[in-house]
């Protein structure tokens, strides 16, 4: 009995430090818990920041081979008449109908095989003006997007050999039907490769042409693009971005990656940072030379 009396006596205060003890260590646990979701947080906070931060990031886009700087461009009646650089050995000369001013005869490409591209006949295979230039990253290939009454077009000359053919007529072969627009291309970093947004005035898709293995490589894009305002090659030459158009009036920032054959949407574009925040990789005359 003198034991259980004294078991009794000291039973409330065992009782007392077993119960701190027991919270002690909940709160332990319960801090080391917090502190997990936390740091979890935190790694997740600082993915979804690395993410953000990649989609925004512009400095890892291809530029082009072409520097605006090197290229002097002629106007007459705001209508560009002749286009020289030394550095890249190029003298066109761009000769207007006289009495159809709206449309363009030929494009002479002086001291070169290329001659003369004429488009003399039917007004309607006439081009009414030159809207950019690209350049292969060999400096072989160069790409002029010509504006028609309907649809746009680009002639691809080797500055070398003097070939020159109508890309949308490449594509027409190899797809089976008419290409009435090239929205958009942008040459790869590193290789004979041209990256092109293709359809008509209200639908867009994209592929990928090789001028050394004469194959399109289609890019699973959403076939709802309404139109595609620009391609943006990455410096590795492993992705690239674009930006489309759809539902109408707002674009989208795309990214297809070669490793997962995918397309991702990354974020919505306002209209207004296109052609400001995002590089160009061509020189678009229209928009980037200013008029004498």
């Amino acid at each position: 009995m003198a034991k259980l009396d004294k078991w009794k006596l000291f039973a409330p205060l065992v009782i007392f430090l077993v119960t701190i003890a027991i919270n002690v260590s909940g709160c332990s646990i319960a801090t080391k818990a917090s502190n997990s979701n936390q740091a979890k947080n935190s790694q997740a906070q600082t993915h979804n920041h690395d993410n953000e931060s990649t989609s925004n990031n512009l400095i890892g886009y291809y530029t082009g081979k072409l520097d605006k700087k090197l290229l002097q461009v002629t106007r007459n009646n705001n209508k560009i008449t002749a286009i020289h650089s030394k550095a890249y050995n190029l003298d066109i000369i761009i000769d207007y109908d006289k009495n159809q001013e709206n449309y363009i005869n030929s494009i002479l490409f002086n001291h070169s095989p290329i001659g003369e591209i004429d488009f003399k006949g039917n007004y309607d295979s006439k081009p009414n003006s030159v809207e950019n230039l690209g350049m292969s990253y060999d400096k072989k290939l160069l790409a002029i997007q010509l504006h028609y009454t309907e649809g746009v077009k680009v002639l691809v000359v080797n500055l070398k050999s003097g070939e020159k053919f109508i890309l949308n007529d490449i594509l027409k072969k190899l797809i089976g039907k008419d290409i009435e627009t090239l929205w958009a291309y942008s040459w790869a970093p590193k290789e004979e490769k041209i990256a092109v947004a293709y359809g008509n005035t209200s639908t867009s898709n994209l592929a990928i042409y090789d001028f050394k293995t004469k194959l399109l490589s289609p890019i699973p894009v959403n076939s709802n693009l309404i139109g595609t305002a620009k391609i943006l090659w990455n410096n590795n030459e492993n992705q690239f971005d674009f930006i489309s158009e759809y539902p109408s009036d707002n674009f989208f920032l795309y990214r297809y990656s070669f490793t997962d054959k995918k397309v991702v949407k990354i974020k919505k574009v306002p209209s207004t940072e296109i052609f400001t925040k995002y590089p160009d990789p061509n020189i678009n005359l229209i928009l980037k030379v200013s008029h004498p």
